[in-house]
């Protein structure tokens, strides 16, 4: 196995347990935009860190939680 890469499940019931936990969820996505945005935001990259921000931002309003997303410390778009 490489560095990088995930371990795998040793049998198929392995696996079905790990994928149950795994279903899409507005919260796992706004988790995902948020991961994204904080490698732009390493990576200075404004406009996609802008883009990632309204992606959050329409997640967000499509939830009926509420959640809130919050910008790295050290983002700025310009």
């Amino acid at each position: 196995m490489k560095k990088d890469e995930a371990p795998r499940p040793d049998t198929l019931d392995d696996a079905d347990d790990a994928a149950a936990d795994c279903g899409p969820s507005a919260e796992g996505i706004l988790r995902c935009l948020q991961m994204l945005a904080d490698e732009a935001a390493t990576l200075g990259l404004p406009r996609t860190l802008d883009a990632l921000y309204r992606a959050q931002a329409a997640c967000a309003d499509e939830t009926s939680d509420g959640l809130v997303t919050q910008r790295p410390a050290g983002a700025r778009l310009h």
